[in-house]
Parts: C-alpha cells; sequence; structure tokens
C-alpha cells in the first residue's frame, strides 16, 4: 500500500492535513476521537507543549522506516514534543477519554503515569494488530473501521462509580462527599479510580479545572480572579498555585505563548 493511501478514495479529504473522526457508536464513552495528521505534527513550531489531559492516547506513526505505535498514559503534567517532519508521512492518534484505555487494556493504568512506552510494551497483540491494519487498508476509511472493530472486541465498559466520580469532580464536589454518596470507603475508592484513570482523584480535578482555565484564557478577556470562580476555587492564589504546578508557568505567562501549547477539546 503507497504511504499517501488517503488521497485514493479519500476525496473529502483531500485537501485537509488534519481530521477528527469519530469512532464507532459503541466506543464513544471510552474514546474520544480519532486524529488523521499528515505529513508533520504541527507546522509552525519546533516543540508544542501538550497541556494534560489525565486520558492517555495510542499515536501511529508513519514514517520512511515503517509503522511505529507508542502508548501515552494518563498525564497531568505538560510535556514537550518535537516537530518530526522531515521522515513523517502521518499520523494517526486514538485519543482515549478518562479510563478509556482500562477498558481495553483491562489491567491498572498507574503504572502508565505520566509515561510514553512502546505500544509493544504495553499490550503487544495491539501493536501487531495494527500494523497488519495498515498493511491491508486501501484507505482512511478502511483504516479507522478496522481500529474500530480491533477495539470493540476489546471492548468492556468502565465501572459505572469511575463515570460517576469524573462528573462529580467536574461538578466541584469533594472527594468525602462523593465517597459518602457511592458508599465506599475513601481508601478503596481512590484505589479503584487511579487503577482505572491512572491518577489520583485529586490530580484528575487539578487538571480538569486547569483545562478549563485554559479554555478560558484562550477565549475570553476574563480576569483571573473570575477565572478562578469559574474553575471552582474558592481563591485566586490557589487558582494560580494549582496553574503552575500542572502548566509550569503564569497563567499570564501562557497567554503570552499560546501558540506553542497544545491542549484536547473533546475530553472535558
Amino acid at each position: 500500500m503507497e504511504l499517501n493511501w488517503l488521497l485514493h478514495q479519500d476525496a473529502n479529504a483531500y485537501q485537509k492535513k488534519h481530521l477528527y473522526l469519530k469512532p464507532h457508536p459503541l466506543l464513544g464513552k471510552t474514546i474520544a476521537h480519532y486524529t488523521y495528521m499528515q505529513n508533520q505534527l504541527f507546522a509552525d513550531e519546533s516543540t508544542l507543549t501538550l497541556v494534560p489531559d489525565a486520558s492517555g492516547c495510542i499515536v501511529i506513526q508513519v514514517t520512511d522506516a515503517g509503522i511505529s505505535c507508542r502508548f501515552w498514559g494518563s498525564t497531568s503534567t505538560v510535556i514537550q514534543v518535537m516537530s518530526d517532519a522531515a521522515h513523517t508521512y502521518f499520523h494517526f492518534f486514538i485519543e482515549f477519554l478518562p479510563a478509556g484505555a482500562f477498558a481495553f487494556l483491562h489491567h491498572s493504568q498507574s503504572a502508565y503515569h505520566n509515561q510514553i512506552l512502546s505500544l509493544d510494551t504495553v499490550f503487544p497483540s495491539f501493536s501487531d494488530h495494527i500494523s497488519m491494519l495498515y498493511e491491508t487498508s486501501d484507505t482512511l476509511i478502511q483504516f479507522t473501521k478496522g481500529i474500530d472493530a480491533l477495539f470493540l472486541k476489546r471492548l468492556e465498559m468502565p465501572d459505572s462509580s469511575i463515570s460517576f466520580i469524573h462528573q462529580q469532580l467536574h461538578q466541584g464536589a469533594s472527594i468525602a462527599s462523593i465517597t459518602a454518596r457511592i458508599g465506599y470507603s475513601q481508601r478503596h475508592l481512590q484505589r479503584l479510580f487511579q487503577s482505572q484513570t491512572g491518577c489520583s482523584m485529586k490530580q484528575y480535578q487539578r487538571i480538569a479545572r486547569i483545562n478549563q482555565a485554559v479554555h478560558l484564557l484562550q477565549t475570553t478577556p476574563c480576569a483571573l480572579t473570575e477565572i478562578a470562580q469559574l474553575c471552582g476555587y474558592y481563591d485566586e492564589a490557589h487558582f494560580l498555585h494549582d496553574f503552575q504546578k500542572v502548566m509550569k508557568l503564569t497563567p499570564r505567562t501562557y497567554q503570552k505563548q499560546m501558540s506553542v501549547f497544545y491542549n484536547e477539546l473533546y475530553k472535558f
């Protein structure tokens, strides 16, 4: 199969170098989207800083040396990636929702937190199947349907209590109140959450809040005090502390450097 296989039959994608693709409807609670990106990971910068999303992904990269697959665990701090345009034909990203990777790998995600590993070391058969799909697919649509089928075979829906916890943490609920509502001990609930999501409940709530703050800084003229309140903080000082902990810079510095940051739009 030729490396420019997208262009053979997927005419609607001919002029597009960056496509968001929906997964199969049954995967909608575990996979946020697929992303196809031609030629290079980013065009205008030599490095790009990724805002953490507490979710993880699989990155499929096709270069002149062949195909490689990497597994990104859930992240709680920014990660810088270097441009690799010179020898890359395309990337295909499988972007998990929080706890989504657990639904397919069926084992604890905590060991992969803030880790980038070869998919071979996490789940070898996935890597083999993806490579085979690439070799046998004639179009992007065919490849995407094959990815859907691969994940549907492995799908086990996450514990419903985890989805409830995500929802409650987004709404600003305390860990103690969530524990009381579910009826588990706090220790058991933390262990269950960290196993499936890869990070602690406190880390997850912080990441969700900072992603909301990043979006507000990008799209509104709100003062920092107002952003802090909208994101569930009782005071600006606490907000600034958390922002710097996650982003490694202040909100104002972030606003001056937004072009070198990438944040997920469809996970929170």
